[in-house]
């Protein structure tokens, strides 16, 4: 809808991708929290919730890596059907409360499983294949950018930085951190990836060079060493509480949506200057330039002759 309202008011532009691509970017974290919050951590323990949302930012992240490579963006209706899906879900939970997510009717599955089973499944088969078969079409036809593999594959580099220190730190924090707080932990990989989607958006809306190292990881990798370092009791006389390792995820998660605020306001604040235009607001100018535009085109389209 935004982007309709965007096209009939005539002020389709970087910006309004921006500030779409970006939220949505955010809510690829926050969508599948509500799900883990439904069937609880018996059903669906937080370690498959964390690769259940990786792969809800790698089936984002990778359209926007292809759109970097080819300059057009192939846009499944997978997202759609699972904002769709999971507010109707919420809205059955509403009904008939969360117990109904407990039952296993087929073969003894739980739901848990099944909703896991077909999101994965359903990436594998209906997005990552045509994403790779558009960037390998365009290399061939040559209608692409025609970079070469590792400038192509640069954006990967942020993600999978991004995607094996996380992964590490799940399965080697002294405290197990991603059963004792998983949603602060999820916020804060929401957080950290939608900082590297946007600024993916940015290059490829720019057609720059896109950045090969996020510099959110560094305090992420030091965060990531306190918290994983092995020879506490050694060196120290007693281990690292579960206690200090939750105000260490808290204090990062804080910085970094500071952060993440602070680099998107001064973007934003950047294209309007650019653009010349007002944030949030429609100018009349604007309105009166777009009819004019649209007048003019129906006196050349009514003066063709045919």
């Amino acid at each position: 809808m935004d982007g309709k309202q965007a096209r009939r008011t005539g002020t389709s532009g970087p910006l309004g991708e921006l500030f779409d691509h970006g939220l949505d970017s955010y809510s690829a974290a926050l969508i599948p929290i509500y799900m883990f919050s439904l069937f609880g951590t018996n059903d669906l323990p937080p370690i498959h919730m964390f690769f259940v949302i990786w792969n809800v930012f790698l089936n984002f992240y990778l359209t926007h890596v292809e759109k970097y490579n080819t300059g057009v963006m192939f846009l499944p209706w997978g997202y759609d059907c699972t904002m769709w899906g999971v507010s109707i879900i919420l809205f059955l939970t509403t009904l008939a409360g969360p117990d109904i997510w407990h039952a296993r009717p087929f073969f003894n599955i739980s739901m848990a499983t099944l909703f896991e089973v077909t999101l994965i499944g359903s990436a594998m088969m209906s997005s990552h294949p045509i994403i790779i078969k558009n960037i390998y079409l365009s290399y061939k036809n040559k209608t692409g950018k025609m970079r070469p593999f590792m400038e192509a594959a640069r954006p990967l580099f942020p993600f999978l930085w991004l995607f094996a220190i996380t992964t590490f730190w799940c399965f080697y924090s002294r405290n197990g951190i991603v059963d004792l707080t998983p949603r602060t932990l999820f916020i804060l990989l929401g957080t950290l990836f939608s900082n590297i989607a946007c600024r993916l958006i940015v290059a490829q809306m720019s057609d720059v060079r896109c950045d090969g190292f996020n510099l959110l990881i560094w305090p992420l990798l030091a965060t990531v060493a306190v918290c994983c370092f092995p020879w506490y009791k050694e060196v120290f006389g007693s281990e690292i509480s579960p206690e200090m390792e939750c105000w260490i995820v808290q204090a990062l998660t804080i910085f970094v949506t500071v952060a993440h605020l602070h680099y998107g306001q001064g973007v934003v604040c950047e294209m309007c200057d650019h653009f010349r235009i007002r944030c949030f607001k429609i100018t009349k100018q604007t309105e009166a330039a777009n009819a004019a535009a649209a007048h003019e085109h129906e006196v050349r389209r009514n003066s063709t002759p045919v």
